[in-house]
């Protein structure tokens, strides 16, 4: 995971995913077409929060607000998420269904496991709509 800035997001591209700008009550939905660079980068209305993935190219945005800054987190995608992919609806797009990858890191534990190593969930990766 690397954190980017709004112009590494690929514009030129057709991504699949939802951005929710500060003003709208439901996500725009992205089914592979490309974003507006001028929606990513308005100052207000702003992108509340995003999931986009470019599975062209293997990659994966999580866009976030914190603290009045928009937050681009950026997934190189591997293989290996399909095994560990989970699905959830979605409330406001359309009865859509969002599925994302949950990534594990080892880590020791000292108090329970004698400092041997277990996993804990590292983050989740956006994978695009399921069908």
């Amino acid at each position: 995971m690397d954190i980017v800035e709004i112009n590494e997001i690929p514009v030129d591209v057709k991504l699949e995913g939802y951005l929710w700008m500060s003003d709208e009550k439901t996500p725009r939905i992205y089914d592979n077409v490309p974003v507006d660079m001028n929606l990513l980068s308005s100052v207000n209305p702003f992108v509340l929060e995003g999931c986009l993935v470019d599975k062209e190219n293997g990659l994966s945005f999580i866009i976030k607000q914190l603290n009045g800054k928009p937050v681009i987190y950026r997934y190189i995608l591997v293989m290996d998420d399909e095994v560990c992919a989970r699905t959830y609806e979605s409330v406001r797009m359309d009865g859509r269904k969002l599925r994302f990858a949950q990534r594990w890191r080892e880590k020791p534990d000292d108090v329970c496991c004698l400092g041997m190593p277990v996993l804990e969930a590292a983050e989740e990766v956006f994978l695009g709509f399921s069908i």
